[in-house]
């Protein structure tokens, strides 16, 4: 793994998006919250290569402009330690950064009837 990628060559890939690492859901109430984040524009969830679940927002960086950072020298930390052992660039690894994506509602209703998950909530009408 290179310790400094070339940040040209991938029109800033890691930095269009933010990830919040999530609790595995194991309830109704937790495949719920999912399917809401789901049902918003720009957002997926994913499983990483440990079996971690994330919430994604795809939300570019403002400081990002012609695939560069204008704020190089004074960007935050977690861009400094970027990528770091535990992870790798995003465009130069060669693996998918998931082991399962979830773009939509239906995407993650599919995924549950397979593993035969009964996460649908009685109606109470």
């Amino acid at each position: 793994m290179s310790s400094s990628p070339d940040c040209s060559k991938c029109d800033a890939l890691c930095c269009k998006h933010v990830a919040i690492q999530i609790d595995k859901p194991d309830c109704k109430k937790d495949y719920d919250h999912i399917r809401w984040y789901l049902l918003h524009e720009n957002i997926e969830v994913f499983i990483d290569h440990e079996n971690c679940w994330f919430v994604k927002f795809q939300t570019p960086c403002t400081k990002i402009k012609n695939g560069l950072c204008s704020s190089y020298e004074s960007r935050p930390k977690i861009c400094r330690d970027y990528p770091n052992e535990e992870n790798h660039c995003e465009f130069e690894g060669e693996d998918d950064y998931f082991v399962r994506i979830f773009r939509n509602e239906d995407d993650f209703i599919d995924y549950l009837e397979l593993k035969k998950i009964r996460w649908e909530f009685k109606n109470r009408n």
